[in-house]
């Protein structure tokens, strides 16, 4: 008969999150903006370094500066986007490659991106939508784990899935 209190005083002790439980919104949307910060790349892109990211619930964006020189300038590009517009079946991390592909549902242009190029001191200004980024990442593991957490983050803010007919 002591068994029984005995198990129940255990069984309280015990820490009482599941085996299953999943990192909530914040935990995840905060390890994207730690690796973005830490390792992420404009792809194709030498010279550059994202240089801030901010988010907000489902919302996350990030600036990316390339420091050009004399005759190329300088470029900085804005990027904002909301998890619920991404497909989740086309968020692909490549550890091999070291890349991240993002596209929007139905691939409708609603990725924000917004430049600015300083060039022999003239600035001009652009802003634009599209339906994909591409991202790489000096530790090619990291890229993979990012496309995890990204696809994580618009499961959790509602996004859709293509449905593959094959």
């Amino acid at each position: 008969m002591r068994i029984l209190p005995a198990l129940t005083i255990l069984a309280l002790a015990l820490p009482a999150a599941s085996p299953g439980e999943e990192p909530t919104l914040a935990e995840t949307v905060a390890f994207i903006e730690r690796s973005l910060l830490d390792d992420g790349r404009e792809i194709y892109v030498s010279d550059n370094r994202i240089v801030a990211v901010h988010s907000d619930a489902c919302r996350i964006g990030w600036t990316h500066a390339e420091i050009g020189n004399r005759f190329s300038g300088s470029v900085i590009l804005a990027k904002e986007l909301n998890f619920a517009d991404l497909d989740v079946s086309q968020i692909k991390g490549w550890d091999s490659i070291g890349m991240l592909r993002v596209v929007t549902y139905n691939s409708e242009p609603k990725i924000q991106i917004h430049s600015t190029r300083y060039y022999n001191n003239v600035r001009t200004q652009k802003d634009s939508n599209v339906t994909q980024l591409e991202l790489e990442f000096q530790d090619s593991r990291v890229a993979e784990r990012v496309a995890k957490a990204f696809a994580h983050a618009a499961r959790l803010c509602g996004a859709k899935q293509t449905k593959d007919p094959f």
